[in-house]
């Protein structure tokens, strides 16, 4: 009988401290929409910010890994097109994720999900802006619709304020619902793009997430985004 209580306790004692998990199940061979956008990025570095602390739990959703991305300056009319700036100019800046992400190769401007093999991230650009430039005027959700391909917009256009430790900055986000193209083993019948602009300065640094929530349920990835874009960091 003493035996029993004592098991019983110490199952309840598990319970109680266990790690809270969010099981994803593995997928391989995703089926991805096609980029339109040229992008080159190549990674400067990678470093931990978990420091030694090797007994912490893994964690789906902690943010541990920052990455330094290189992206051509160019321009845009639209925010969904993209033509070089006529230089060669590079903009650096950094960005951290979650231990989960993993980058696709070592120059490439995508991750993916390592639970579900599917993308998550693309870096896109940093775009010059002109003198006196309209930058919350600049986004119209129409140019993010497509009634062929059937792409639509969640709501309207985000404008808002990022407080960072340099300051300030500017954001867009627009939410998309898109059909996926290409095939493959998984059939994904829509999926999800952040599209999403920071403004530093006269330079905008655009990027794209990926999910596969729908924004108008429970928006946990959309949390996790602004998360992400509250560890943006220009370096030049």
């Amino acid at each position: 009988m003493k035996r029993l209580i004592t098991v019983t306790i110490l199952t309840i004692l598990i319970m109680v401290t266990g790690c809270a998990y969010v099981s994803v199940p593995v997928i391989s061979e995703p089926s991805q929409p096609n980029s339109s956008v040229i992008s080159t990025v190549s990674e400067i570095s990678e470093t931990s910010s978990t420091g030694s602390d090797l007994d912490l739990p893994s964690c789906e959703f902690c943010l541990t890994t920052e990455y330094t991305f290189e992206v051509n300056v160019m321009t845009t009319s639209d925010w969904q097109s993209y033509e070089g700036s006529g230089d060669d100019e590079i903009k650096t800046f950094t960005l951290t994720f979650p231990e989960n992400w993993i980058r696709d190769a070592a120059d490439a401007p995508t991750f993916h999900d390592q639970y579900t093999d599917i993308k998550i991230f693309e870096s896109i650009a940093a775009v010059k802006l002109p003198a006196g430039f309209d930058f919350a005027g600049s986004f119209h959700k129409e140019n993010f619709e497509d009634p062929i391909s059937g792409a639509t917009v969640f709501e309207d256009v985000r404008i808002g304020t990022l407080t960072l430790a340099d300051g300030e900055k500017t954001y867009a986000m627009v939410v998309q619902s898109v059909v996926p193209e290409g095939g493959g083993e998984i059939q994904i019948d829509h999926w999800y793009p952040y599209f999403c602009v920071i403004k530093d300065g006269d330079y905008a640094y655009c990027f794209q997430f990926y999910s596969l929530d729908d924004p108008t349920f429970e928006d946990i990835d959309g949390g996790l985004f602004m998360e992400i874009m509250n560890t943006f960091r220009p370096i030049s």
